[in-house]
Order: structure tokens, then sequence, then C-alpha cells
């Protein structure tokens, strides 16, 4: 596994780390246990891009392909559960600590809306708009991180800014 690791993050037990790796070409989420360093593939190959854990670190929250439907794996193994309520643009951010719900995102151009959202009943609300005060330039707001408890959240975002000069009597 020496290919580009990306997006890792510990499981509840802290003893075990899930993240995104290219291997021969292709993507897909894998699993490590800290203690004996094995390497194990932790969703289907279809599972692409982001995810988010669960605070027990036995379920991932995530979209496949050619289905894109956002779903809950059980890590354990088993059949998927379709997260009710998400919507096609959405992606879960975070998982809230029972019986917190889950927290989804949605980009609004520069922004992000979160909802909360409880993947069973599909019953969703307005959290929290996302955006600096001063939103000049700002072309992303990402690497979005709620507690679980919900008491605190952080975000970055990615600014690009330039300067016009304009030059007179060059002549």
């Amino acid at each position: 596994m020496k290919d580009a690791i990306v997006y890792p993050k510990f499981l509840g037990d802290g003893k075990r780390v899930i993240f995104i790796a290219t291997a021969s070409g292709h993507r897909r989420v894998y699993l490590m246990a800290l203690d004996t360093g094995e390497i194990k593939p932790a969703l289907p190959e279809s599972v692409m891009g982001g995810f988010a854990v669960s605070p027990d670190g036995k379920s991932v929250a995530a979209r496949g392909a050619p289905d894109s439907a956002g779903k809950i794996y059980d890590l354990a193994g088993g059949l998927p559960h379709v997260i009710n309520g998400i919507q096609q643009s959405e992606w879960v951010v975070a998982w809230g600590n029972r019986p917190l719900p889950m927290y989804v995102g949605a980009r609004e151009g520069s922004v992000v809306n979160l909802f909360r959202l409880d993947p069973v009943t599909g019953q969703r609300q307005f959290w929290r708009r996302l955006m600096p005060s001063d939103p000049a330039g700002v072309r992303m707001v990402g690497d979005i991180y709620i507690a679980p408890d919900a008491q605190a959240y952080g975000y970055s975002y990615y600014r690009l800014l330039s300067q016009l000069y304009v030059a007179e009597g060059l002549h």
C-alpha cells in the first residue's frame, strides 16, 4: 500500500484507521488494524469518495456507484441500509452521538448548508450555514468537522484573491 492514501480517520475504538487509497490505479476504502498492520478492504469497490464514520466505529456512511444513494455500511459485513432523507447533491459530513442525528452538507455556490438528518425517518432540520465572515474570493468551504456532541464545529475554506493594476501613460 505505497500509493496515495487520503482521508484517514480513526475508528471509535482507536485501534483501527479507515482511509481511501489508490492501488493499481483503483481507489478503494480500506481498514487498517494498528496493532498488526493488517490492511483489508472496508467497503465494496463501488464505494468512492468521502465517508463519515459512526461514533462507535462500527458503521460508515458513504455513496457508491452505479447506485449513488447514500448508505450506511456495517464494517462487520452485511447489506448496507439506505439513508432516508438525504438528497442527491448532499453528503454525510458527520455523525452525532446518539440520540443526535447525522449531519449532511449541501453546497450552494461557495457556501455549505448543514442539516441534521435522522437516517431512519428521513426527518431533517436546518442546522448551520458555513461561510466565512468575509466571503470575498471564497471558492469552497471544506474540511468540515463537527464534534460528536455538536457543541463545536470547524471548517476551512479556500480563497483566491487577486489584484488588478491599471497602468496609464505608457506611450
